[in-house]
């Protein structure tokens, strides 16, 4: 009998929600019939989940059409099949969205999530529907988001129990010599740093300045034969979203040059809103952090950037573990997640650098899940903390693990996180260093 209805519910083109209702009902009406609870609870899951399952193609299509899609892009989403749509609504929940149960069905609450998703990054619908979509929010969780639990009501705004908020002190601070590690192949290292404007080389060789305040675009690049500076209205340190759910704005005056030809300036005026959206705990190859969400658009119209940049900041490296940038013209997708972070061991010498590497190797061999191990040096005024961490296996089958250098000198702190992977001749190096010097795990060394 429930089979029937259920039949004659999928031939009237009934919506999932009414079907859901419908089992509830008969749930109560049939009681008397069925000789126990079990037994109806048996046939009542069976017979539902073969209607979902039938169903999945037509109510699919049906929600496609009602969102204007065309054929083709319909074609793609009916590709997903029901486990990578599960996939898909369990990354969107730990990003913060809101899709429903992880049914693995392509319903309207999905649907919602992923129209807010792209919203908020920019993206078109095309985009946001297809495998490739998938894997870029798999690639954004590492399939590793996770937080504290959340009350009922900040859970509803996919937001922890209490708002982080930034501090004077929170601010970013960079010291001369520390690198970073990205997972896109990049490589940054500090080069200075003066009246809060710190000069950065590339690992392409160019270099280029910017304030701390890194949601401000560059002051100055330089890229091959090409320069550019770039003046913003206001002052830097007040462009800064400290509280959660705040927004700033400011304009930037663009002025980029083709070497010494002053007959290829180009100049252009930018208008940049950034705003403070909560906190995200995001694992990257480095660790596992809390983060604030900074996001900053270009453009006019607030509705339609031609830009969106975002931010995971962590306050506790003072540097952003993601970075993410949407071009909406283009309908890419650039992203960088931290590796590594290596502190610039200025002036120490070669010795002392290689003593501490050693250190390092040791505790990574350490068989401990998670294991401490202080280390000093008579040569140099530096305290360090070795903190071995979580194992993993990469995309190349290597043995990694995941650790962090707790640097104490004149009575600060400062936390530099790295992953170490394990090669076949059993190296330990950080992935994107493979060539690197045996120091090269622990420090980046002198600033050349």
């Amino acid at each position: 009998m429930l089979l029937k209805i259920f039949r004659l519910a999928e031939e009237t083109g009934a919506a999932r929600a009414g079907i859901r209702s419908v089992a509830m009902v008969l749930c109560v009406a049939s009681l008397a019939a069925c000789e126990n609870l079990s037994e109806l609870g048996s046939e009542l899951r069976r017979t539902y989940d073969e209607t979902l399952l039938s169903l999945d193609k037509s109510l699919n299509n049906n929600d496609l059409l009602s969102n204007g899609l065309t054929a083709k892009e319909q074609r793609e989403i009916v590709t997903l099949d029901r486990p990578a749509v599960r996939r898909l609504q369990v990354r969107l929940a730990k990003l913060g969205f809101r899709p429903g149960p992880a049914d693995g069905i392509l319903g309207s609450r999905t649907v919602t999530a992923i129209n807010s998703y792209q919203s908020r990054f920019a993206l078109t619908v095309t985009a946001s529907i297809s495998r490739g979509f998938l894997n870029h929010l798999e690639t954004m969780t590492e399939g590793k988001l996770a937080g504290p639990p959340l009350s009922p009501l900040r859970q509803q705004s996919g937001l922890p129990d209490s708002p982080i908020n930034l501090a004077s002190d929170d601010f970013p601070t960079y010291l001369p010599g520390t690198s970073f590690i990205y997972s896109n192949g990049e490589t940054e290292r500090v080069l200075g740093e003066k009246d809060f404007v710190v000069r950065w080389a590339r690992g392409d060789g160019t270099t280029y300045s910017t304030h701390r305040n890194f949601l401000l675009p560059k002051s100055y690049w330089t890229s091959g034969s090409e320069r550019g500076t770039v003046t913003t209205s206001g002052t830097p340190d007040e462009l800064w979203p400290f509280r959660e759910g705040s927004e700033i704005s400011f304009s930037a005056k663009v002025t980029m040059q083709n070497g010494n030809d002053p007959d290829s300036t180009e100049r252009r005026v930018d208008l940049w809103r950034c705003r403070n959206d909560g906190s995200r705990m995001v694992t990257v190859k480095a660790g596992t952090f809390e983060t604030l969400l900074l996001v900053c658009s270009r453009g006019e119209n607030p509705a339609a950037p031609d830009l969106v940049r975002t931010w995971y900041y962590s306050k506790a490296v003072r540097h952003y573990v993601r970075f993410v940038e949407t071009d909406p013209g283009s309908d890419t997708i650039k992203s960088a997640d931290l590796v590594a972070i290596r502190p610039g061991a200025l002036n120490w010498p070669p010795i002392v650098r290689a003593a501490l590497a050693r250190a390092l190797i040791h505790a990574l061999e350490m068989p401990n899940d998670s294991s401490q191990m202080p280390w000093t040096s008579s040569g140099v005024n530096t305290h360090v903390t070795i903190e071995a961490k979580s194992r993993f296996i990469d995309n190349d089958g290597r043995q990694c693990r995941r650790f962090e250098q707790i640097w104490s000198e004149n009575g600060h702190r400062r936390h530099y996180p790295a992953a170490a992977c394990k090669t076949t001749a059993g190296k330990w190096t950080i992935p994107g260093l493979e060539g690197g010097s045996a120091t090269s795990i622990a420090t980046s060394g002198d600033v050349s």
